[in-house]
């Protein structure tokens, strides 16, 4: 892994990111509402290699529970440890923002997620059923749908 450089995610700063959000999800937000999840009571961070945005998360802190809203890692540097290096970023932040508890949703499907954030101590509290929309195939297919894993750690 290649020497990294944490910024916080502002609205000025956040056109990158938010191209790598577009790219990580088939339904993803709207640029207002990334742009409004820069606002508290959420925060976020991207991560750069040399002036390359690889890496973002955002996150909402409620009173000491914390959601990782999203977060997202350039394909070009999935696999090499940026996707970790950010998540244990996240968990530092929420840890200075007084979290007592972490929670994240997950789709089922998303193995490579999953394992990471087992790896640093998430645990399956629950599975919402059909949460998450799978895009067509072709116009003229119905949407299917995915469940979802509610994941928790205890800061």
């Amino acid at each position: 892994m290649q020497p990294v450089v944490f910024e916080s995610l502002s609205r000025t700063q956040c056109d990158h990111a938010y191209l790598l959000h577009q790219q990580s999800h088939s339904n993803p937000w709207s640029k207002n509402a990334f742009i409004d999840c820069l606002h508290k009571p959420y925060f976020g961070l991207q991560m750069k290699v040399g002036e390359h945005v690889t890496a973002y998360y955002i996150g909402l802190n409620v009173v000491g529970e914390i959601t990782l809203m999203d977060i997202g890692v350039d394909k070009a540097y999935q696999g090499q440890g940026y996707g970790k290096a950010m998540l244990n970023q996240f968990m530092a932040q929420s840890r200075c923002l007084d979290g007592e508890e972490v929670w994240l949703e997950v789709r089922q499907s998303n193995m490579r997620a999953i394992s990471l954030y087992q790896s640093v101590g998430f645990e399956l509290i629950e599975t919402r059923k059909n949460y998450y929309t799978i895009p067509s195939a072709t116009e003229s297919e119905i949407d299917g749908k995915e469940d979802a894993l509610m994941m928790k750690k205890t800061l």
